[in-house]
């Protein structure tokens, strides 16, 4: 058994008093009504309107606390409720070493302590044990379904939680009546609206050069292939529900409904619907999703594109702030238009990302991978990007920044007797850089809708870039909220 740290305890004792025993503070047995953090102290003596006691520190080494087992009954029990969770490990081994120790005491903290380092998995299996000899503990039992909620059992948890609302302690009542009911939010409903007034220099994606050569001769743009203006508004709702199965399995339904309004540029006005079932498996330290998904797209009222494929995600918690993130989505497009029925194809995206999350930032990076086949080999590509991004929120004043760097190479050029040849006589390879930035004050706030001041900026050079270097710049008030 290793040694300890010497544990220094702050007692306020008279001075009268000092060469008396330390005071006994209540044997805290799982199952009885927690204590008090003042439990450990000794009862302040009458008044006597005479000075008020000396402050003196006790000075506690292991075998002191083995010396008087009820003390370290009552430091563990106090260790535990105030989280403190190094001085509990250390204060459990000197107490297990102990020949007469209550098994039920040691195993109550030491599942404490697993949850605590995420082992929450242990930590049931360890709770439940001590209920199947033990029925009558409750606040174990209250424990336990509150294990069961974390590690994504609700379930289970909604079982042992309507088996505590039959105890006739009020406080075991209403802590699961509140579980209860936190198991019901996550199962209802959940909406997000969105909406956003914004300004495109570059609605259609177009090179800004407004003469090219090729083959010997000049041409000149038309206006409509130069880059397009438009003001207009974005709004979408999507709304999502999960629906728990047995142990960590369950049901989810996503759907979302976008559409973009240009008043000075109709034309470029979208509306796309999605829709995505999934399948979840979640525990605390991790959530795995698969979902196929369909998604059409409708481009100045007509029909424009629809997609379907199926996509993968898993999020591994690496520790209590930080998670790894990674997705794979396998999608197939279908344009309507047959002048675009080239960029027909399939499209595999990778992407990996680490974040961390603060009490009041985010912080996070990865990269994306993305390898598109369509049925001509020069409108294929393979890409990649590296990606940041970074958010803070204080008192008056809220930041987010998101940043990326990305280059695509295209499979091939056109062949020889290709029509486009004369305009594509190299394979192309594309560069771009990515900047978006919010701002927004908490305080300024609506019917839960919170404005945000948006501009975002791309930038793509090209080996053509008569045809593909451009720039795209947009400043937007957008708000969100969720219910």
């Amino acid at each position: 058994m290793p040694d300890i740290r010497t544990l220094i305890l702050p007692i306020f004792l008279s001075l009268t008093a000092a060469a008396e025993t330390l005071p006994q503070p209540p044997e805290p047995l799982p199952g009885t009504a927690r204590p008090s953090e003042n439990d450990l102290l000794p009862a302040a003596p009458p008044a006597t309107g005479r000075t008020a006691p000396a402050e003196r520190t006790v000075r506690l080494d292991e075998t002191d606390l083995k010396n008087n087992p009820s003390l370290l009954e009552g430091l563990l029990t106090q260790a535990v409720y105030r989280r403190e969770w190094a001085l509990a490990a250390d204060l459990l081994a000197v107490y297990r070493s102990l020949p007469r120790h209550d098994r039920i005491l040691a195993a109550y903290v030491r599942g404490a302590l697993l949850h605590q380092s995420r082992q929450t998995a242990q930590a049931i299996r360890l709770y439940r044990d001590i209920l199947n000899g033990h029925p009558d503990l409750h606040y174990i039992r209250l424990d336990l379904a509150q294990m069961l909620l974390a590690d994504k059992q609700p379930r289970e948890a909604a079982a042992e939680f309507a088996r505590l609302q039959t105890q006739p302690d009020p406080a075991i009542q209403q802590a699961a009546a509140h579980g209860l009911a936190e198991i019901r939010r996550q199962q209802a409903w959940r909406t997000d609206l969105s909406a956003q007034y914004e300004r495109n220099n570059n609605i259609n994606n177009a090179s800004s050069a407004e003469v090219l050569e090729a083959g010997g001769r000049t041409f000149r743009k038309n206006p409509e292939s130069l880059p397009q203006t438009a003001r207009g508004i974005h709004c979408g709702i999507s709304a999502e529900r999960t629906l728990p199965l047995a142990g960590h399995r369950k049901l989810g339904l996503t759907t979302r409904l976008d559409g973009r309004h240009y008043r000075d540029n109709r034309r470029y006005g979208q509306t796309a619907l999605y829709l995505a079932p999934a399948y979840r498996y979640e525990t605390r330290n991790t959530a795995y999703r698969i979902a196929p998904f369909v998604r059409r797209q409708w481009l100045d009222g007509r029909r424009y594109l629809q997609s379907h494929g199926i996509s993968q995600n898993l999020n591994i918690a690496l520790n209590n702030r930080s998670q790894s993130q990674t997705a794979l989505t396998v999608r197939r497009d279908r344009y309507r238009d047959a002048d675009l029925r080239g960029y027909n194809g399939r499209i595999i995206t990778l992407l990996q990302t680490l974040v961390y999350n603060g009490s009041n930032r985010t912080a996070y990076g990865g990269i994306a991978l993305t390898d598109n086949r369509m049925q001509k080999d020069y409108l294929s590509s393979r890409e990649w990007d590296l990606h940041t991004g970074w958010a803070r929120e204080w008192p008056q004043l809220g930041i987010s920044v998101h940043a990326a760097y990305g280059h695509e190479q295209y499979r091939a050029a056109p062949g020889p007797n290709t029509a486009v040849r004369i305009f594509y006589p190299r394979r192309r390879r594309d560069r771009s850089v990515q900047l978006d930035v919010s701002v927004w004050k908490p305080k300024w706030q609506y019917a839960g809708f919170t404005p945000k001041l948006n501009f975002s900026f791309r930038r793509t050079k090209s080996n053509m870039p008569t045809f593909y270097s451009r720039n795209r710049k947009q400043v937007y008030i957008s708000v969100e909220k969720s219910f």
